[in-house]
């Protein structure tokens, strides 16, 4: 993984790279729904590699924290709200706004 955030940035240095934010993108939302804490726990450690590429993550991450949470029909899901705001503490004012958002929106 590592390797290929290092190339795409060398090849985009001034952006976030389309094509792998478009394959997370789907990786997020295909995977979410069953392997929630392992997609967070990747996704982490992207974020460790390449901050600004998870951060243009979040309204994808959210939107599949609530929908998955409307199929579940239980409500809020505390483990998985708990587990996005670890990743969301890593990314800085962005990640601190998402919090915010998602704490009203529980109201």
């Amino acid at each position: 993984m590592q390797c290929i955030i290092e190339n795409c940035q060398s090849l985009i240095p001034s952006q976030v790279c389309p094509h792998l934010t478009s394959v997370l993108r789907q990786f997020i939302q295909e995977y979410f729904g069953i392997y929630d804490h392992q997609v967070y726990h990747i996704v982490e450690m992207v974020a460790v590699l390449n901050r600004d590429l998870v951060i243009s993550l979040i309204p994808t991450l959210s939107k599949t924290l609530k929908d998955t949470e409307h199929k579940q029909g239980l409500g809020r899901n505390n483990s998985q709200r708990q587990s996005y705001r670890r990743l969301l503490v890593h990314l800085g004012e962005e990640g601190q706004a998402e919090i915010i958002k998602l704490e009203k929106d529980s109201d």
